[in-house]
């Protein structure tokens, strides 16, 4: 957490000679290996913690969100899939899965799953906001819109920040040639978080 990443990796090293099935050294080789970029390494990290716990749906996600970001999409697809299967209920795995897929070209998968989503959980912002950035990548900016209204009505973080929506919804009405209405809603959601474009550069949208 300190950032002393060879200290640590020292230490869970150590660890595993000792112990090769410590589960929890593994996911500390992992998180090191990720904020360092080595996508690989991790990736072996993760699948020796599955292979310990394999009906850990969590570790299935967590896979598919480094295949994400080395850019294996389709890797991080079939890693969703898994997760799904081992915990169908939890709903940002049906609505990022929905983006991977439409990151892809496989939009009509992809609504499907941002559909099936909403339609368990009417009530949570993560839906929709996943089916405006389909809608986005489709260019159906009018659409896009309303889902990113939704979600900013809606107000929960489970669109990954609150300024996620608000700064997909901008990208929206550039689309449309509304840049005076995009620009302030992108501002708007940088000043609340500045991470937001890597957030959602992860997804597909760019400015």
């Amino acid at each position: 957490m300190l950032g002393a990443f060879d200290m640590a990796f020292s230490d869970f090293r150590a660890v595993l000679s000792i112990d090769r099935d410590d589960f929890n050294s593994w996911l500390g080789l992992l998180s090191i290996y990720w904020q360092q970029k080595r996508y690989d390494l991790a990736i072996e990290a993760i699948d020796e913690a599955i292979r310990i716990q394999p009906q850990n749906g969590a570790l299935y996600l967590t896979r598919g969100y480094v295949y994400r970001d080395k850019g294996d999409l389709d890797g991080a697809i079939s890693d969703f899939d898994k997760a799904i299967s081992v915990l169908p209920n939890y709903s940002y795995m049906l609505t990022d899965r929905c983006v991977l897929l439409s990151m892809v070209g496989r939009h009509a998968e992809g609504l499907a799953s941002c559909e099936a989503a909403i339609a368990k959980w009417p009530d949570q912002a993560g839906g929709y906001f996943a089916r405006g950035i389909v809608n986005l990548h489709m260019k159906r900016a009018d659409d896009a819109i309303a889902d990113f209204d939704k979600a900013i009505a809606i107000g929960s973080p489970a669109a990954t920040t609150p300024a996620s929506p608000l700064y997909g919804r901008g990208v929206a009405k550039r689309l449309k040639g509304d840049n005076a209405g995009g620009d302030a809603d992108m501002a708007a959601a940088q000043a609340v978080d500045p991470l937001v474009v890597e957030r959602m550069r992860k997804s597909g949208v760019k400015p």
